[in-house]
């Protein structure tokens, strides 16, 4: 089988959809130099995405097809109304999972909602814990609480390892994510955005900890991303996620990225990535991609 004929799961959309709307598509994109971002992150965002431009749901559902892409985690965030992501995979459980997401900023709070998740419907929760105010590290011991209702739960977790979106790299130090990983070490976390650049320390963590799953997803113009590639030459493969960070990069495009990559020696990459993600959410490959077939 070949890189093309191999089914993607996205491990991380944010779709047009009712209150994602005003959340992630008022921006203006491509972005421009007024926003302050570094020029090689602007590189990530520069393609024109036609459901994105027209926050277009149906736009968004063909573009997932034309990349390849079976199934996605649509990944909540405060301020986006969970119910959102509840109705949307309610209506389309053959192509989503869905994310709830929490503020960290108040714990009881937060494990209130959490407590409605399973109910909801959801598979995971998204914790962008750099984002909460005041902003919190990952082994924050006021998160415990969190940690061990989602590992009672069986909920996946998403941390949320952005550079762009913590006061300062410390928020995303994969040690703080291993240490978090090894006291509960049922809890399974994923790594969103890859903690770049700390590339070499968090692949390291994952081959340590068989609990953390690492998600580069938005940053392949970005200097050091082929540590991920090189990881999985290393035997990562079972624990690398695949993820767009739609509406922030072209489904097709995100998709020609990851196909175009050499993970050899490693030549069944791409589909251990599909196989076991979809373990990750419960989900038979088959039943995802009927046509899909293992060499």
């Amino acid at each position: 089988m070949s890189p093309e004929q191999v089914p993607l799961i996205d491990f991380r959309i944010r779709p047009p959809y009712e209150s994602f709307v005003p959340s992630f598509f008022t921006l203006g994109y491509p972005l421009d130099e007024g926003l302050g971002l570094p020029a090689i992150v602007r590189l990530c965002f520069r393609d024109p995405v036609a459901s994105r431009d027209e926050k277009s749901f149906d736009l968004f559902l063909e573009e997932m097809d034309e990349a390849g892409v079976v199934f996605a985690v649509v990944t909540g965030r405060a301020g986006v109304d969970n119910t959102d992501v509840a109705e949307l995979v309610s209506r389309y459980p053959e192509r989503f999972a869905g994310f709830g997401g929490v503020d960290t900023s108040d714990v009881e709070t937060a494990l209130r909602e959490i407590g409605l998740f399973r109910e909801l419907g959801f598979a995971g929760v998204a914790l962008d814990n750099g984002m909460a105010s005041p902003a919190r590290h990952n082994d924050d011991p006021a998160l415990r609480p969190i940690y061990e209702l989602c590992r009672d739960e069986g909920l996946l977790v998403s941390l949320n390892g952005s550079f762009l979106l913590s006061p300062d790299l410390s928020f995303i130090d994969p040690v703080r994510i291993q240490r978090v990983a090894l006291e509960f070490p049922d809890l399974r976390i994923i790594v969103a955005h890859g903690c770049w650049p700390w590339v070499t320390q968090v692949c390291a963590v994952a081959l340590m900890c068989p609990n953390v799953y690492v998600m580069p997803d938005l940053y392949p113009h970005m200097p050091e991303q082929e540590g991920f590639f090189e990881a999985v030459r290393a035997g990562l493969e079972g624990q690398l996620l695949y993820g767009s960070s739609y509406p922030a990069m072209s489904l097709p495009a995100s998709a020609r990225v990851i196909r175009s990559v050499d993970f050899s020696p490693a030549r069944g990459a791409l589909r251990e990535m599909f196989e076991s993600a979809a373990a990750l959410l419960g989900r038979d490959p088959h039943e995802l991609a009927p046509k899909y077939e293992r060499d």
